[in-house]
């Protein structure tokens, strides 16, 4: 099971994560002062393209279940500034590291991302700076 992030604010927005990736990245964020503010439900006509049920009970604390749950823009922000805060974190960690050990070799430093793990949050900071999207 993946995660389908849509924008519909006009911006042509899109971001997929796969199952894990998108709970290792709200992770992330709340280690990093991220407070989930709580989804909303659907607006009107966004469940032609994902499978929204309005009949069932809605849990502003649910994330993770594909139901077409809206995330503010205030709390796209907030989720896009908490993984900045990571990513500078790890950045500055690895530039301590390298100051420290300019003997050792630098496959030997750790760092906190991949560079490939670093590409993907960057992209999706700036996706979740485009402001409010659906989960599918």
């Amino acid at each position: 099971m993946g995660y389908d992030l849509y924008n519909l604010s006009g911006k042509g927005a899109y971001f997929r994560f796969s199952g894990h990736g998108w709970i290792w990245t709200l992770e992330i964020a709340r280690a990093n002062g991220w407070k989930p503010a709580g989804t909303k439900p659907p607006d009107a006509g966004v469940t032609t393209f994902l499978e929204y049920d309005p009949s069932a009970l809605w849990d502003p604390e649910d994330y993770f279940s594909n139901g077409g749950q809206r995330v503010t823009a205030r709390d796209a922000k907030a989720l896009a500034a908490a993984i900045e805060q990571a990513l500078d974190d790890a950045k500055k960690r690895v530039s301590k590291n390298k100051a420290r050990s300019k003997s050792m070799p630098r496959s030997k430093i750790k760092m906190k991302f991949t560079s490939e793990e670093a590409k993907g949050l960057c992209k999706f900071v700036a996706f979740c700076r485009k402001g409010s999207f659906y989960i599918g």
